[in-house]
């Protein structure tokens, strides 16, 4: 150590109790109050309660969350219970995670502004211009996650549309599909 300089975290002079260093008191009342902030920081995200939320809000919920699925992907050959489940598998996991929760309410909630009438009430060619007007939201984002998710990983789905599933596990699709098209007139006919 230099000559002339003293270290301001430890007193050199053995007399000298070194609680009584005003720079170490700081630093010390300093890291104990950062270490509370964190820890209480990390308590409340992780020991938060989940969402709770009356009735007819979960059934409006369930409802909006279906058919905003619906206009995103819609199929008008499936059924209406396959983007039932697909709300039903969102509220699912909101019950657990307050954020999604959250963006899910605050997602209807924004639908439900820009009218006269809530979304669900309105005329097909006025819900898909509040969906377009959303379209790069955090509550889109999750919601076209959600239902390519579910909606076309669904085997009955896959069925519905006419998707023969993966083709890998019996050799490829030159085996198992490539020259089934009926949809192209056979090559007799072109000529």
């Amino acid at each position: 150590m230099l000559t002339g300089t003293r270290n301001m975290f430890r007193d050199t002079n053995p007399d000298n109790n070194s609680l009584r260093n005003p720079a170490r008191r700081r630093l010390l009342r300093g890291a104990a109050f950062v270490l509370a902030l964190v820890a209480t920081k990390f308590r409340a995200v992780f020991a938060e309660e989940p969402l709770v939320v009356a009735d007819d809000s979960i059934q409006h919920l369930r409802q909006t969350l279906s058919h905003f699925s619906f206009r995103l992907f819609p199929h008008d050959g499936l059924p209406a219970g396959t983007y039932d489940d697909i709300a039903a598998a969102l509220l699912s996991r909101a019950s657990n995670d307050r954020i999604l929760a959250e963006l899910l309410e605050t997602g209807v909630a924004d639908l439900n502004e820009g009218g006269a009438t809530i979304w669900l009430e309105r005329a097909e060619a006025q819900q898909i211009d509040a969906v377009r007007s959303m379209e790069g939201s955090s509550f889109f984002r999750a919601m076209r996650s959600a239902t390519i998710e579910h909606l076309y990983r669904n085997k009955e789905v896959w069925q519905l549309l006419g998707y023969q599933g993966s083709s890998i596990e019996f050799g490829g699709y030159v085996d198992r599909g490539f020259d089934d098209i009926d949809w192209l007139p056979a090559e007799d006919d072109r000529k």
